[in-house]
């Protein structure tokens, strides 16, 4: 309840929040992710349904 509220009351986080995350996304210049990242939909349940007894 009252999280509108909530919100502007923490909203001072923000900035500092958006400096880390920035600084973090930097690193993935240098190191970029080497995997795909992991789905979980339906669309990817229903293709190895389909596909049948392959793994």
């Amino acid at each position: 309840m009252n999280y509108g509220q909530w919100r502007i009351e923490r909203i001072y986080a923000m900035v500092p929040a958006q400096a880390f995350v920035a600084k973090h996304l930097e690193t993935y210049k240098a190191y970029p992710p080497r995997q795909k990242p992991g789905t979980f939909g339906l669309n990817q349940v229903l293709e190895k349904l389909q596909e049948g007894g392959t793994h």
